[in-house]
């Protein structure tokens, strides 16, 4: 059975699928109990967290456990899409994505970033070739 019929034929039982785009569709669209939010939030897919931080609304312990994710663009979907306290601003700017920096509203600091990334080699640690 392909996935999106897998979805359509049972969507509350979407969040446990083993098929990552299921859960992703269900974390975007379906209201889902405070456990089952946790449970996406914690998802070893990066796409399926960042569907739940695209969802509205969130409440505030899901908030504050996507707040602390490593993927940049999980953090960035949901600076766009839900108000931060204080304390979790400063943990998402923390991340020196220029797309997180971009969505808190520091266009300034996205571009100094741009621009010292730019040069970066990956492939040489310790070799930065980025301006400030």
């Amino acid at each position: 059975m392909h996935w999106y019929d897998e979805y359509c034929s049972q969507p509350e039982q979407g969040a446990y699928s083993p098929h990552a785009p299921v859960r992703a569709l269900a974390a975007r669209t379906q209201p889902l109990p405070l456990r089952t939010q946790m449970r996406l939030a914690h998802d070893p897919i990066p796409a399926v967290r960042q569907a739940l931080a695209a969802h509205d609304p969130l409440p505030a312990p899901i908030i504050d456990e996507l707040s602390w994710d490593p993927n940049p663009r999980v953090l960035a979907t949901l600076a766009e899409h839900h108000a931060l306290t204080g304390e979790q601003h400063t943990r998402l700017l923390q991340c020196l994505d220029p797309a997180v920096c971009r969505a808190l509203g520091h266009a300034d600091m996205a571009a100094v970033l741009e621009q010292y990334t730019a040069g970066w080699q990956p492939d040489r640690p310790g070799k930065h070739w980025g301006r400030l």
